[in-house]
């Protein structure tokens, strides 16, 4: 709107991968319905990212996205699923992307697979929708991003300014150095949001689980939409609410603290150069250490033979 202040972040999102909405194979196989989803991301759409998973992650990326903390490694996702339930299953699960008020954007249907592409066609689909300066936030921060990178939509995602971010429960099994720079605390422009919004959008979706995976594939997307839909209508309901009680909750820490500077920006960045600094041990005191274990490794031998 006219006169107010440009966000760092356009709008802050999270992502994420279910697999209680699962679909047997070769059910409903009679009904060949097409049922119009809003919330689903066509399969022809989440094709085109198929073979970007396969690629050796990175080696299109250049030297921003490299991982100095190695917590790339660590945080993966889970690229296959049970060859039993693949078998069993065609649908393994679902892929959703929500606001940080909970209402839902897209919903991918994970066939036969784990997450693997589905975050890259998100991604796609919101830049599509929503523009520039999107925080995402996702478990698989640190991995996602070489995957992002080396991906068809990799200077489409760099040229948005698309930003990933961990989400704060993950965020805290991650690396020091990966925390300062990408857990939403240290974040200018996150707020309090804690990106975990798809996980509470689960627990209510999850009850539908016995209702569709027997169900053809029409009636399978029209109960998820049908659940989705009035999960956004309660949740747009209850916008006016949380709103104003963050509004509250500042003022009242401002009223508490009202000559309060805290320089949190620097002090994080502090702590970044020193990490880097010491990311290796110094040479000095690996061999301290080495000298150390030498000499009472020759103090064990003199006992062994006198």
């Amino acid at each position: 709107q006219p006169g107010e202040p440009i966000l760092m972040l356009s709008s802050l999102k999270a992502m994420d991968g279910n697999n209680s909405s699962k679909q047997m194979d070769r059910a409903g196989h009679a009904n060949h319905h097409i049922f119009p989803s809003m919330y689903m991301i066509s399969r022809a759409d989440i094709d085109v990212f198929k073979d970007d998973v396969h690629m050796c992650l990175g080696h299109r990326g250049n030297a921003e996205h490299h991982d100095a903390g190695g917590c790339a490694d660590t945080w993966q996702a889970a690229s296959t699923v049970d060859e039993d339930t693949v078998k069993v299953f065609e649908q393994t699960g679902i892929f959703l992307l929500a606001c940080r008020h909970g209402m839902i954007l897209t919903c991918a249907e994970m066939l036969r697979s784990g997450e693997l592409y589905y975050p890259l066609a998100t991604i796609n689909k919101l830049i599509s929708v929503h523009g520039n300066d999107q925080a995402i936030g996702s478990d698989i921060r640190c991995s996602l991003t070489a995957t992002l990178a080396a991906s068809l939509i990799g200077p489409k995602a760099k040229d948005a300014n698309v930003q990933l971010v961990v989400n704060a429960f993950h965020g805290h099994a991650h690396n020091c150095m990966c925390q300062l720079q990408y857990h939403p605390l240290y974040l200018p422009g996150t707020g309090l949001e804690d990106f975990k919004t798809c996980e509470r959008v689960f627990s209510s979706s999850n009850a539908t689980a016995m209702l569709i995976c027997h169900a053809s594939h029409f009636h399978y997307v029209q109960y998820l939409e049908l659940h989705f839909n009035q999960w956004d209508v309660d949740k747009y309901a209850e916008l006016s609410t949380i709103i104003s009680a963050n509004t509250v909750d500042l003022d009242a820490y401002r009223m508490l603290h009202p000559n309060e500077n805290l320089d949190f920006e620097s002090w994080v960045a502090e702590e970044l150069a020193y990490l880097r600094v010491v990311e290796s041990e110094p040479k000095q005191d690996a061999l301290r250490v080495t000298y150390v274990e030498e000499l009472e490794q020759l103090a064990k031998l003199k006992c062994d033979f006198v």
